[in-house]
């Protein structure tokens, strides 16, 4: 099961600073994941706009409904993840970085 960000949550006030990814590896940053895929073609054109290559990814969520994930591309650049996550928090997107698996 894949934790998923709601199209109206935005990062929680408290929270001052964005985790450092220290592993090396290869990782993808989703940027959100909805149940209408205008909603994530409006995400995907954001990322865009900050010069975040991404992908929608349809799937099922853990009720079994189909949603829309938006995701980067994959990156193996330790410092480039880091600015990035850094770029869209400070977007106010809220994200999920996962090990790539491909």
């Amino acid at each position: 099961v894949e934790p998923e960000s709601s199209s109206t949550q935005t990062a929680p006030k408290s929270q001052t600073t964005t985790p450092k990814i220290k592993d090396p590896g290869r990782y993808v940053i989703q940027a959100g994941s909805f149940t209408k895929y205008d909603d994530a073609d409006r995400r995907k054109a954001g990322l865009a706009l900050l010069g975040v290559e991404s992908e929608i990814q349809e799937g099922k969520n853990s009720a079994g409904r189909k949603v829309y994930r938006v995701r980067s591309t994959p990156v193996d650049d330790l410092d480039q993840i880091n600015e990035t996550l850094k770029r869209l928090k400070s977007e106010g997107i809220d994200t999920l970085v996962m090990r790539y698996k491909g």
